[in-house]
């Protein structure tokens, strides 16, 4: 969950050129029929991609569908592909407003009600009062940013960096800027407690780091600047809702983002830890008292911050990287105070723009090819915000759409394949009986977190909103809500570990899924499984090829390089002597040096070692499946290879989406993610005759296998 940072990577490149060319140029320059024809003239000529066609990429088809054994993926995906050409289109993503979506419907029909439990009446009026206010665009438009002026006009007035300082720790000023405090436990032996990130504005605040790393590599260094200029975008209406003239607001946009790169390189990040000792990544984590903590940046109240959002009470503080902090203090002085107060005004702005009148940010969707939002899509989307009602849209969502018994199936899913691991691993002869047992035993302890969190979704039946007719409003509900919010993360500081709220960074509609070291679990978001990775009436191969093998993933992530450096316990002792983690590593460059041979776009490879960590929890995750369809008897391997195609069927407008996944994204291109694993298991060959000569086949020397051998 922790990612890599990198340093001042935009600073000297317009913005505005970030915008007009590359991912969010091309995405926004042409219409959608003018794509849709231009594709249809390229299917004839244009064939990019080596071994296999780029198919993700538009108008880079063949004229028919290749024979399964040249091309799996793009086999059982070709009409899905040809289908969507000229747009973006994501075979899981197309669902992933859904959870909010049926919300929104349920709110407007009037068809939400409390049942069996899953949630109260109260609940449901106090979602029902955000939602009419966040659907009433003509009350938003005549507010404008009029009840955040205040705060504003605060920030503007402070003549010093002690009258700022002041502000921010006021009681009568609800917003961290900075610091981003949440509630969790670096071990489960262990009582809840504080963790300190850095509060960015242009990344996000645990993850998010990876963009701000230093590099000489052009294509990474293209990739970070896209991702910054994604926000970048909003934080120009920001400048200008501040006032700031068109020819002072790109000079000062560049100004606030050197500014957050020169701490946010420093921030802890997961790529860091794979270039250093193998233990480093488990023991990063430093805790401390309140006092030690505030001693690594004097120059921000940061004793003072802690206390006014009642985490004082904290057992101790846990940081990473804690250079981020000396950094950051460095930055925190009078000369700066003016940029300081440009950038905490932005920073207000930003965490409030979704509670303020969608117009605003017309212009700046509009740059990036999306329409502006209607007043059901801007109070869904308001609703399912982490800090409003994204977990009680999850609560409900979850209750109304599963029985016990689905999620029972999916437990007894993850449990499969987790005796499937533990099998493998006893059987591994290059693997020492001590990290054989410590692998067992973590295998043995792993908590499956299958839609529902640990701790459970947030109640929210004694929130008290006020209604628009006794003078509510979004803002000052969205303001509410989150004092409410913040006193319910508090009430679990030193409470046993896993009462702790574990989804608090992740919104439950979030198509995605992932591994916590700290908890030592693995976590099935409902958005995942919404967005059609499970139905109850899948066969036992679509669940294997398809979320069986997304959970064997996420499983597999407890044991490679940065996972196993934390124990069954989520402690931060490393699981696999050196000698062992080396025959790992020795496995792990086997599959990069493959990646590293595929050529998406002409002269543009793969960077298997930028990869390398997603790419063996791929190929990990599928020997776990295949083991699992081993046992199962009359295993139909032509309907699971088929459903291990179709869960990344993808299509891109432009290469040069292909050229920002390269240098951005830690995860292979999705037709790579089905095609390169595959290939490395003989029920491929067996099931579909494939030999020497076809696209498909990979010498048996060269294929990779992780466990078992």
């Amino acid at each position: 969950m922790i990612k890599k940072l990198k340093n001042c990577l935009v600073l000297g490149l317009s913005l505005s050129l970030l915008l007009t060319t590359g991912v969010f140029g091309s995405a926004a320059a042409e219409s959608e029929a003018d794509n849709n024809t231009e594709a249809a003239e390229a299917v004839e000529t244009a064939q990019m991609g080596s071994p296999w066609i780029d198919s993700i990429i538009t108008g880079n088809l063949p004229g028919e569908a290749p024979d399964v054994k040249d091309d799996l993926y793009l086999h059982y995906n070709y009409d899905e592909l040809m289908a969507n050409q000229g747009q973006m289109y994501n075979m899981l993503l197309t669902n992933q407003s859904i959870i909010a979506d049926y919300a929104a419907s349920a709110i407007e029909e009037g068809s939400l009600k409390a049942s069996d439990g899953n949630c109260t009446d109260a609940e449901l009026e106090q979602l029902q009062i955000f939602y009419q206010q966040a659907s009433d665009l003509e009350a938003l438009e005549a507010a404008g940013i009029s009840q955040l002026q205040p705060y504003l006009d605060k920030i503007n007035g402070a003549a010093t960096l002690e009258d700022l300082n002041s502000i921010l720790v006021s009681e009568d000023f609800p917003f961290s800027p900075y610091l981003y405090l949440m509630v969790g436990a670096y071990d489960m032996d262990e009582q809840n407690n504080v963790f300190v990130y850095p509060e960015f504005l242009f990344v996000d605040n645990v993850e998010g780091a990876v963009y701000y790393q230093e590099t000489d590599d052009p294509v990474e260094q293209t990739a970070h600047q896209q991702a910054i200029s994604q926000t970048g975008l909003m934080v120009m209406q920001d400048l200008a809702l501040l006032g700031l003239q068109q020819e002072e607001i790109q000079p000062c946009m560049m100004s606030l983002i050197q500014f957050e790169q020169s701490y946010g390189k420093d921030a802890a990040a997961t790529s860091v830890f794979l270039d250093m000792e193998y233990g480093a990544y488990g023991t990063s984590t430093e805790n401390m008292s309140l006092d030690e903590l505030a001693a690594l940046c004097p120059n921000y109240p940061v004793k003072e911050s802690v206390e006014k959002f009642g985490k004082e009470k904290s057992p101790f503080y846990s940081v990473i990287s804690k250079k981020w902090m000396e950094s950051f203090n460095s930055l925190w002085t009078e000369e700066n105070l003016e940029l300081l107060k440009t950038l905490t005004m932005v920073k207000i702005i930003r965490e409030c723009s979704p509670y303020l009148n969608p117009a605003i940010y017309d212009p700046a969707r509009a740059m990036t090819g999306q329409p502006p939002m209607d007043a059901k899509s801007f109070a869904a989307a308001a609703c399912n915000q982490n800090n409003t009602f994204a977990h009680l849209l999850g609560k409900i969502y979850v209750a109304d759409q599963y029985t016990d018994e689905d999620i029972a199936c999916l437990t007894t899913l993850a449990d499969d394949l987790s005796d499937v691991f533990t099998k493998l691993v006893e059987k591994t002869t290059w693997l020492s009986d001590g990290s054989k047992e410590k692998m067992c035993l973590k295998l043995d302890k792993m908590r499956k977190n299958i839609l529902v969190p640990d701790g459970g979704y947030v109640d929210f039946s004694d929130l008290s909103l006020t209604p628009t007719e006794d003078g509510g409003t979004l803002l000052g509900n969205y303001l509410t809500i989150k004092a409410y919010m913040n006193d319910k993360i508090n009430a679990r500081i030193g409470q046993d570990s896993l009462a702790r709220m574990s989804w608090e960074h992740f919104t439950p509609a979030t198509v995605n899924c992932f591994y916590d070291p700290d908890s030592n679990s693995i976590n099935i978001l409902p958005g995942f499984t919404a967005a059609g990775m499970y139905r109850d009436d899948m066969t036992k191969e679509e669940l294997l090829g398809g979320i069986g093998w997304v959970i064997s993933h996420e499983i597999s992530h407890g044991f490679d390089f940065c996972g196993s450096q934390y124990d069954a316990n989520g402690t931060g002792n490393s699981i696999f002597a050196e000698e062992d983690m080396d025959k790992y590593l020795e496995k792990v460059e086997q599959l990069v040096a493959y990646y590293d041979t595929i050529e998406p776009l002409p002269g543009v490879p793969v960077k298997g070692n930028a990869v390398k960590v997603e790419a063996a929890a791929d190929l990990i995750g599928l020997q776990l499946v295949m083991g699992a369809a081993e046992e199962n008897e009359g295993t139909d391997y032509e309907a699971l290879f088929q459903q291990t195609a179709e869960i990344y069927c993808t299509v891109f407008p432009s290469p040069d989406f292909i050229t920002f996944l390269i240098g951005g994204d830690s995860h292979p291109l999705n037709y790579l993610r089905t095609n390169v694993n595959v290939q490395m298991f003989d029920e491929l060959y067996d099931t579909y005759g494939i030999e020497d000569g076809d696209g498909m086949y990979l010498p048996e020397e060269s294929r990779v296998r992780f466990w078992g051998k």
